[in-house]
């Protein structure tokens, strides 16, 4: 169930859209506030090794803080299986091919420079991130936009606004025009919920 416009720019028609005040004020408040409790680690960036491998490291490419669903409090992992359920109509089958929720938490200078979020799951059990789907919890002073420079798309960090992509295209394979960043943050904070829907089932 959405409870705002839902923006579907003909540049990325197909591909991507956003929904603004999917999340009330109130549940942006009340997820910030349970997330005081996670514990919060650098963020890292998936690379593949030479043999083959997949792990994760920091790296400067992407300055920010992250944790995830293992550490939520039991109102906030409550809280996030009723999102799973309301963005069903968006995303179907989210709730048995999405990865666990993650938080990620920017202040001034953090950034996540331009990347795809798929490329390196084919191997495994459900198979590569078909969709990424990140909501807003408070909106920047400045900075902090969602940029797709193939698309040439900025999407403003708003509180509450969820934005959905695909990350395949048609025949599976990375879809090279979903390149995008997050944006450096010039002022305020940007905390941000998101989750990866694979092609199969993964939980």
């Amino acid at each position: 169930m959405t409870r705002g416009a839902v923006y579907i720019p003909p540049e990325g028609r197909g591909k991507l859209l956003w929904v603004d005040d999917f999340l009330s004020p109130s549940e942006c408040a009340t997820v910030r506030a349970e997330l005081r409790y996670a514990l919060w680690r650098p963020s890292g960036v998936a690379v593949t090794a030479s043999n083959g491998t997949l792990t994760t490291v920091t790296s400067p490419m992407r300055v920010s803080w992250s944790t995830d669903e293992y550490w939520f409090t039991p109102p906030l992992a409550r809280l996030v299986r009723t999102l799973t359920r309301r963005l069903a109509p968006l995303v179907p089958r989210i709730g048995e091919r999405a990865e666990s929720w993650q938080a990620t938490r920017y202040c001034a200078g953090g950034k996540f420079d331009y990347h795809y979020d798929a490329g390196h799951w084919r191997g495994e059990r459900g198979g590569e991130r078909a969709h990424t789907v990140l909501i807003y919890l408070d909106t920047p002073r400045k900075g902090g936009a969602t940029c797709f420079s193939e698309l040439e798309i900025e999407v403003k960090a708003q509180a509450g606004r969820l934005v959905v992509w695909k990350n395949l295209d048609r025949s599976g394979r990375l879809d090279r025009s979903m390149r995008h960043a997050g944006a450096p943050l010039a002022g305020g904070r940007k905390t941000v919920l998101v989750t990866w829907v694979r092609q199969r089932k993964c939980r």
